[in-house]
């Protein structure tokens, strides 16, 4: 959640769910409410130890598994230690590297820039000059990649 905003309640989290599981459902995704949400500031933290390993995808891939689909708690740090070793990461490493907050900076640059940016919402993407902001049709996408050219 960025930072400096009020969290969300929970009926305001479920009904945000219910819409973001109808667009994974047209897309033939599968994905469970997770009653762990909380934070994703640890996650996040593991996920620039994938990205500097080379081992981001797999990372990203049992990241989502594990928010959406087994519902655990992203924020936990065994079970991102566990997560880590499942994506081919050393797990002692990955696990020495979040305790001693190697890797804070590098999330607090992101925040920082997700904020100069004025992000609110995941996924926002740009593409040119055009702000895409949530889950959108492909033919947005498609506009602002022509509008770009």
């Amino acid at each position: 959640m960025p930072e400096g905003r009020p969290r969300p309640t929970s009926e305001q989290l479920e009904k945000g769910f219910e819409s973001f599981k109808k667009t994974a459902a047209k897309e033939g995704l599968e994905v469970n409410f997770n009653p762990h949400f909380s934070s994703s500031r640890l996650a996040l933290e593991g996920a620039k130890y994938a990205q500097e390993k080379g081992k981001f995808e797999a990372y990203n891939q049992r990241m989502f598994e594990a928010q959406f689909i087994k519902s655990l708690n992203i924020n936990d740090l065994d079970v991102l230690t566990t997560i880590a070793g499942e994506a081919g990461l050393d797990s002692a490493d990955f696990r020495s590297a979040l305790e001693e907050g190697r890797l804070k900076d590098a999330v607090e640059a992101d925040f920082a820039e997700a904020k100069r940016l004025e992000v609110m919402a995941v996924p926002t993407f740009f593409i040119g000059d055009t702000r895409i902001v949530g889950a959108q049709p492909e033919a947005a996408f498609i506009k602002a990649v022509e509008k770009a050219k």
